[in-house]
């Protein structure tokens, strides 16, 4: 599975195409390698066969049917399957540890925060984060106070996914 794609648009792609080439697909001969162009195909392969073929258009057929029934269903904003975005996307590497992946699937870089900074010490020493699926705001206490407010910024996705509830 690979990331910011939609997984399950190219399994349907795939599972499609398999049923389009068993159905356009021309009947084979019985014995594969021979030289007798003439030799007849067996009447139980031809049934077997035309059977295949008429199962995979009737699960075309189905198939589309219900793949625009859940489109037109939809209106266009939500997904009709609150999961599927955590089945579509696999934080990469799935070896890496919880907060040292290469890219995650959640919705944690949308998040935002308000680091308080303290004048008299000139370091930041709490940080209100504003979580991204229901804005709810988390308070942090930032153990090692710092002075780097790029530090904050680039560790506010990690808060999220340490402090907020939803992020997907």
């Amino acid at each position: 599975f690979l990331p910011l794609v939609d997984n399950f648009t190219h399994l349907g792609g795939l599972m499609f195409g398999f049923l389009c080439g068993i159905v356009s697909m021309k009947p084979m001969r019985m014995v594969l390698i021979t030289r007798d162009e003439n030799r007849a195909v067996s009447p139980k392969f031809l049934n077997k066969q035309r059977r295949l073929t008429s199962w995979s258009a009737l699960a075309i057929v189905l198939a589309l049917a219900a793949s625009a029934a859940a489109l037109f269903r939809g209106d266009g904003s939500t997904s009709p399957c609150e999961r599927c975005s955590e089945l579509s996307c696999v934080a990469f590497p799935p070896w890496a540890g919880k907060y040292e992946k290469w890219w995650y699937c959640d919705r944690c870089g949308e998040s935002y925060g308000d680091a308080t900074y303290n004048a008299e010490t000139g370091e930041y020493k709490a940080l209100s984060l504003t979580c991204p699926i229901d804005y709810s705001v988390v308070d942090i206490e930032l153990d090692g106070a710092t002075d780097e407010n790029h530090w904050i910024e680039n560790r506010i996705p990690t808060f999220c996914r340490m402090y907020c509830d939803k992020i997907f």
